[in-house]
C-alpha cells in the first residue's frame, strides 16, 4: 500500500527459467490500483513491459518555467523499475499545453549514472536509445512512446522483444537460449531454446512451464473496459481475485484456500459533479481504508494530505491542471486491530522524512532535495541521512552520478563507541558506463581499502587487490572471462549457434601466502591456487544455455602434489540446478 496516494500494490511471479534475471529469464505481474494498466487486466502490468512514458513535470506553486527549459518527465520503464529523465520539447507556457515530444536534450531527473538519448529530429521516425548505470543499453522502436525492441547487457547477454500491432509483447528471446512466448492474451510459457524450437508464431510446447490468466469483463469502465484478471493458474495451483464495483482488487485467495489472503476496502472519490472527463480516472485515485490478512490481523488507514488531495481525493477531471502529486507535506497512518499505530510523514515527492511506530519511536530521514533552473521540481529525492529512535544515526554521501561514496555511522550517545566510517572511490568522470559506476576502491571502517580493475568490454573484475597482511604483501584475485555462444534448437532439429555470444567468467586465480607478481606467484606454481570454470560442450550436437557445469580447483595438496578436483552441476529443464558431485569423485570430465 502507497503511503503517498493510497494505492494497493501486489507483485507476484508466474514464471521463472534459467535462474531468473539476469542470466535468464522471469514474468512478474504488478498490480496497482492507482493505474489502468497493459497486462493481463485492468491495473495489472508485466515487468516484461518496456517504453518510455511522458508526464508533465510537476512544480511547486510559483515556479514558473523558463522557456528552454522543458517540465517533463521522461520515465523509461524497463524490467519493472521506472527511471526518469527531464528534457523535450519546451514548455508551453504558464498554464499550459503541455504538448511535450521527445526530441532534445536529457538529464536524469535524480543522479543515477542513466543516460537517455532521442535519436534523430523527427519526434515520429527518431527513437530512443537508453543506458543504464551498468552499460546495459535499450533500443526502442520508433515514436515517442516507443517500445523496447532490445536489451543488451554488459556480459552480452541479448534480449530481443516481438510485439502485436507494435505495443502487446509476444515473444522474448535470449541469447543464453530462454524464451518467454506469449501465446495468447492468457497464456505465457517459459521455454528452454536448447530442447525447443519456438518463434513468435508458435504455440507453447506441452512441457513447458506456463501460466494461463482467467478473465471476466468488467461491469464498470475502470481500466479503459480492459476485462479484470480473475485467477492466474501455474501447474495446478490457482490463484484467484475479486474485485468491487469500481473494479478495485479486494480479494487475494491462494490456491486451495476459502479465506483472503489480502482482504482490502477502499474510499471512493465522488463522480465530478460537473461530468467533466471519464469517471473511472477519478476512481483510479480511491485509496485503501483498511485491509485484512488470512490470519484475522486487521489494518485501519488514514490520512492527512495537502493541498492536491482536497477532502481525500483529487479534484481530477474538475481542475485539468491538477498534478496528483501532492504539494505538501502529508502523513499516513496504519492502525492495526485498532490499537497500534505506525505514523508516516512524506515529504513533498512522497518520499517519508519520518516513521513513528507504535511505541512512538521515531527514525527521521533528511531528504535532499532537487532543483532545476526553473525552480524546485517535486522528484522522488535522495537520501542524505537516517536517525534512529535512540539517537544512533548514519549519513551518506554520493558522487554525481549517485554513487554512495561515503557512508558514516554515528553510536548512540554515550555509548563511547567510535564512529564507523566506509567509503568508495569511483571514477570522476564516466567515459565507459560499463566500468564507470564500479568502485576502483572500498575502505571498511578499519580504514583498510581494497581495490579493483575491470575489463573495459564487458565491466568484468580483472583483479582485486586486498589490504597488506601482517608481512606487507596484498592478496590479489586475478579473473580472466571467454565469449561463448550458446546452441539452441533450430527448424531441422538440429542445433545452432545463437545469434551473438556472451563473456563469461573463465578462470579465477589467487596466491595462498606469497606476492602476486604479473600473472604468477612469486612462490611458483606450488602457491597458486587456480579455478576454471567449464559452461558445456560447444559441439553443436547438442543445446547450451551455458550455465556452469562444472568447477576445477587446482592447488598443492596436503602431501604436496598439485592435485585438481572437480565438482560438476546438473539441471532440469527450467535451468533449477538438481545435483551436485563430490570434488573428490575423482571425475575426469563433467559431461
Amino acid at each position: 500500500m502507497s503511503y503517498r496516494s493510497g494505492a494497493l500494490s501486489l507483485s507476484e511471479e508466474d514464471l521463472s527459467i534459467g535462474g531468473g534475471a539476469p542470466t535468464g529469464l522471469s514474468l512478474h505481474r504488478n498490480y496497482n490500483s492507482g493505474v489502468t494498466g497493459i497486462g493481463p487486466g485492468a491495473n495489472w502490468t508485466f515487468n516484461a513491459d518496456g517504453y518510455v512514458s511522458i508526464e508533465a513535470l510537476p512544480l511547486y506553486p510559483g515556479d514558473v518555467p523558463v522557456t528552454g527549459n522543458e517540465p517533463y518527465v521522461y520515465n523509461v520503464v524497463i524490467g519493472g523499475k521506472t527511471i526518469g529523465f527531464l528534457g523535450g520539447s519546451v514548455y508551453g507556457g504558464p498554464n499550459g499545453p503541455f504538448a511535450g515530444g521527445p526530441v532534445g536534450t536529457y538529464q536524469p531527473a535524480l543522479p543515477s549514472g542513466a543516460q537517455l538519448v532521442f535519436n534523430g529530429s523527427n519526434p515520429f521516425t527518431g527513437n530512443y536509445t537508453f543506458t543504464d548505470s551498468d552499460g546495459s543499453v535499450a533500443n526502442f522502436s520508433p515514436g515517442p512512446s516507443g517500445r523496447i525492441t532490445n536489451l543488451t547487457m554488459p556480459d552480452g547477454t541479448r534480449l530481443e522483444y516481438t510485439y502485436i500491432s507494435g505495443q502487446t509483447v509476444k515473444f522474448i528471446s535470449s541469447n543464453r537460449g530462454w524464451a518467454l512466448l506469449f501465446e495468447s492474451a492468457t497464456k505465457v510459457c517459459a521455454v528452454n531454446l536448447a530442447q525447443s524450437y519456438v518463434t513468435a508464431g508458435s504455440t507453447c510446447p506441452a512441457d513447458a512451464q506456463s501460466v494461463t490468466y482467467g478473465t471476466v469483463s468488467s461491469t464498470y469502465t475502470s481500466g479503459a473496459g480492459m476485462p479484470l484478471l480473475t485467477s492466474a493458474t501455474r501447474g495446478n495451483q490457482t490463484t484467484t481475485y475479486t474485485y468491487n464495483a469500481k473494479d478495485h482488487l479486494n480479494c487475494v485467495r491462494d490456491p486451495g484456500q476459502a479465506v483472503c489472503k489480502i482482504q482490502t476496502t477502499y474510499t471512493e472519490c465522488p463522480n465530478d459533479p460537473n461530468g467533466l472527463g471519464i469517471q473511472y480516472q477519478l476512481h483510479l485515485r480511491d485509496y485503501v481504508s483498511s485491509q485484512q490478512d488470512a490470519t484475522g490481523k486487521a489494518y485501519a488507514f488514514s490520512y492527512a494530505n495537502g493541498s492536491a488531495f482536497p477532502a481525500g481525493c483529487p479534484k481530477g477531471q474538475q481542475d485539468p491542471n491538477e498534478d496528483f502529486r501532492a504539494f505538501t507535506a502529508s502523513t499516513a497512518t496504519m492502525t492495526e486491530n485498532g490499537s497500534a499505530s505506525t505514523v508516516v510523514t512524506l515529504d513533498p515527492s512522497g518520499m517519508p522524512s519520518e516513521i513513528a511506530d507504535p511505541l512512538g519511536r521515531k527514525s527521521s530521514f533528511g531528504l535532499e532535495a532537487v532543483s532545476g533552473p526553473w525552480g524546485s521540481y517535486i522528484l522522488d529525492t535522495t537520501i542524505k541521512s537516517v536517525a534512529r529512535p535512540e539517537g544512533n544515526y548514519e549519513t551518506y554521501a554520493f558522487d554525481a552520478r549517485g554513487n554512495i561514496t561515503g557512508k558514516t555511522v554515528k553510536a548512540k550517545p554515550g555509548s563511547g563507541l567510535a564512529d564507523l566510517v566506509t567509503g568508495a572511490v569511483y571514477p570522476a568522470s564516466c567515459g565507459n558506463t560499463k566500468t564507470c559506476n564500479k568502485p576502483t576502491s572500498v575502505t571498511d571502517p578499519r580504514s583498510n581499502a581494497t581495490s579493483y580493475t575491470y575489463d573495459a568490454t564487458h565491466g568484468g573484475v580483472l583483479t582485486e587487490t586486498a589490504p597488506a597482511d601482517a608481512n606487507g604483501i596484498q592478496a590479489v584475485k586475478r579473473y580472466a572471462y571467454a565469449q561463448r555462444y550458446a546452441w539452441i534448437k533450430n527448424a531441422s532439429g538440429g542445433f545452432s549457434q545463437a545469434a551473438s555470444p556472451v563473456w563469461l567468467l573463465s578462470e579465477e586465480r589467487s596466491c595462498r601466502a606469497t606476492a602476486t607478481v604479473g600473472n604468477a606467484c612469486a612462490g611458483g606454481a606450488a602457491d597458486e591456487v587456480i579455478v576454471a570454470y567449464d559452461y558445456g560442450p560447444s559441439t553443436g550436437s547438442v543445446g547450451n544455455n551455458l550455465l556452469l557445469r562444472g568447477k576445477t580447483v587446482t592447488a598443492q595438496d596436503s602431501d604436496g602434489a598439485i592435485r585438481s578436483l572437480r565438482t560438476c552441476y546438473g539441471y532440469d529443464r527450467d535451468g533449477n540446478k538438481i545435483w551436485e558431485t563430490s570434488p573428490r569423485a575423482g571425475l575426469a570430465a563433467c559431461y
